[in-house]
């Protein structure tokens, strides 16, 4: 499982004024993920989970790690949170990035990477993400789509993902911001809604127009994901405490 992901306007912000702010930004970004990698590297060994694989080139960043079957949820949830967190963690910076997920045959080590997913991927990202977004190509779609149907999914790998308006599934690394931290979560989210769309020219407007639309979404959608939580607790605290009732009245029965 792969993802490529390319800042956007990497050549302007490299001739601004502010290229050693953002160069500060993301190789700050880049050290996290490792950072937090290292520090969950026993949850991984613990959950059996896949180890991951990080590799910058230049502006663009590489997510890997293998399959163990052609069916393998396990490694699109790692690659998936683990893309959603850069991503999410390099808007915090003003930095946008877009890119493909992929599967297939890959050679990745820190130092190389090579074949005909990261080609994939790669292909995805020119030409299908356009907006701030890393879209599943059609076999990882099929992979996710399999697996919401057929096996048990926990509400957390549940919002991971998003449909858009164009029918391309993206990772929906903003509600995964607020779903892991509300607070900060939150307030990216509304800081987003309030960016502003007077840039130039018209197509990097239209990408923060959707961006900008995106958060808005992910709001309404953080409203609701918190009311079937809430409302999952309190179906559980009910019926523990409708057992428990049951139970202390068969205990008075007895008794009598």
């Amino acid at each position: 499982m792969i993802a490529f992901l390319d800042v956007l306007g990497m050549r302007a912000i490299a001739k601004g004024p502010s290229a050693a702010r953002y160069l500060e930004a993301y190789q700050k970004t880049i050290n996290n993920a490792h950072r937090q990698l290292h520090a969950n590297s026993e949850s991984f060994e613990r959950h059996n989970w896949p180890p991951i694989t990080i590799t910058t080139i230049s502006d663009s960043i590489v997510v890997s790690c293998p399959m163990r079957e052609s069916t393998d949820i396990a490694a699109l949830f790692v690659v998936s949170s683990v893309v959603g967190h850069i991503q999410s963690d390099f808007l915090k910076s003003s930095i946008l990035t877009r890119g493909g997920l992929s599967m297939g045959d890959l050679y990745h080590t820190n130092n190389l990477v090579m074949g005909e997913a990261l080609v994939d991927a790669y292909e995805i990202e020119v030409h299908n993400a356009i907006f701030p977004r890393v879209v599943l190509d059609d076999k990882v779609a099929v992979l996710l789509e399999t697996a919401l149907k057929h096996r048990p999914i926990t509400l957390p790998f549940k919002y991971i993902f998003r449909h858009d308006k164009d029918g391309c599934i993206f990772i929906d690394y903003l509600r995964q911001a607020a779903m892991s931290n509300s607070y900060k979560g939150f307030d990216l989210l509304r800081a987003t809604v309030h960016l502003s769309c007077d840039v130039s020219p018209m197509k990097v407007r239209q990408k923060y127009m959707w961006l900008r639309s995106y958060a808005k979404d992910a709001i309404n959608d953080f409203y609701t994901v918190q009311e079937e939580i809430a409302e999952r607790e309190s179906q559980s605290i009910l019926s523990q405490l409708s057992e428990a009732l049951h139970n202390d009245f068969r205990k008075h029965l007895n008794d009598e």
